[in-house]
């Protein structure tokens, strides 16, 4: 399938001076995402917060327009969908709304990120649940037997990342599912570093719950997030937080109930302007020729900077050393040079790069026995370009350590 993307068009839309190769981060909004924002302060300032302009034209997106691109985006239903202010905010609601008692267990994977492990663990505390973890292996994905062994009638829920920040490596979400179901229990499955990288359908997959941040590759606001839950389910959650939006309270009696719909998750007054900026995003996602083409761009990039990097004398390539099981994330050292120092140079010359220690995922680096690594994470706007000139400061820094 020929690539449709309009390039020029967008990097017009993101006007970067830099060679910027931290998207899993925090990606950079195209311009139409900015504008579709100041938009709405505009119209703030102009009619008044809660004026009837504002209400029609704002209030109304939340409720209804804005949730709709993202459906589509993930295969969902609106009414699947509530937005959130960040990855970790929808899984403590998933987390903290499922019904747990003593005895019940939780499976997660030797390859987790902190804010997927630490909200069960809080509930090993409170609640006397049990942890689990599943094994993984080299190049890091999960071992599906073994995680198979660790489901059993007491495993209320199966929590995974899709794609492991320090690796790059994609998990196998559509078989880790229907293990899952097959044992009776749920699947969350950790999307913030996937949706809008790769192709992501929660109906395709079978995922129950699915977080996924606005600020990475959706290339929305900071501040943004949204959590998908699964029809069947959203009576099942009780909300974390309640408010004004949550459900009804009868004054006269002074009885109160959650709402049966996915505002349940809603405490309070939303975040307007990330709203309409995510929803944006996600627009500019479709307009530019959608997720299988990006997708598309992702593997080709990915795998033009592997076979790049593979040529710098002393380099180290964590995960998987093709593109297949990986998208657009890959990590490495160079040999003799410390992690630091490597990550520096390259951000001095233009190039935003990221060290990842193993403060917050530390299971894939303990795999392949090292304490940090630099990671490239690039996204379809960058270039072959920009990455034959992040090969070539890593020529550069690599021959001069050799000449040393």
């Amino acid at each position: 399938m020929k690539n449709k993307l309009d390039i020029n068009k967008i990097r017009k839309d993101t006007p970067c001076i830099n060679i910027y190769l931290d998207n899993q981060s925090s990606s950079i909004p195209p311009r139409p995402v900015i504008e579709a924002m100041e938009n709405y302060w505009k119209a703030l300032v102009k009619h008044g917060a809660k004026s009837t302009y504002i209400r029609e034209h704002f209030d109304s997106l939340f409720l209804n327009d804005a949730k709709k691109p993202i459906a589509k985006l993930i295969g969902a239903s609106p009414d699947e969908i509530a937005f959130t202010t960040n990855g970790s905010d929808a899984i403590c609601i998933i987390a903290n709304g499922i019904s747990f008692k003593r005895g019940d267990n939780v499976v997660l994977s030797e390859l987790r990120f902190v804010c997927n492990t630490i909200p069960w663990l809080r509930l090993k505390e409170t609640h006397g649940i049990e942890v689990r973890i599943a094994k993984a292996n080299k190049p890091g994905f999960i071992d599906l037997d073994h995680l198979k062994s660790q489901i059993d009638n007491n495993t209320k829920v199966v929590a995974i990342e899709h794609m492991i920040m320090n690796l790059g490596t994609i998990q196998p979400a559509k078989q880790i599912a229907q293990i899952v179901h097959e044992k009776g229990s749920l699947l969350f499955l950790d999307a913030c570093n996937t949706v809008g990288l790769i192709n992501v359908d929660v109906n395709d997959i079978g995922c129950d719950f699915m977080a996924v941040a606005g600020r990475k590759f959706i290339r929305g606001p900071v501040g943004t997030a949204f959590l998908y839950v699964k029809k069947d389910h959203i009576r099942n959650i009780r909300p974390s937080y309640i408010g004004w939006k949550t459900g009804t309270w009868d004054s006269s009696t002074d009885v109160y109930k959650d709402s049966e719909t996915i505002d349940r998750f809603s405490s309070g007054e939303p975040n307007f302007p990330g709203i309409v900026g995510l929803a944006r995003a996600v627009e500019y996602i479709f307009e530019i020729g959608g997720i299988s083409q990006i997708e598309q761009r992702v593997f080709t990039l990915t795998e033009y900077l592997l076979e790049n990097l593979k040529t710098v004398p002393g380099i180290e390539i964590y995960g998987s050393e093709t593109s297949e099981g990986r998208a657009g994330l890959v990590t490495f050292n160079l040999r003799d040079i410390p992690t630091l120092e490597l990550s520096q140079y390259l951000n001095r010359h233009g190039v935003v790069v990221q060290l990842i220690s193993n403060r917050t995922c530390p299971g894939p680096l303990k795999m392949f026995g090292i304490d940090a690594v630099v990671r490239i994470s690039l996204h379809y706007w960058n270039t072959k370009e920009e990455i034959d000139e992040v090969v070539n400061l890593l020529n550069k820094i690599s021959q001069n350590k050799i000449k040393k």
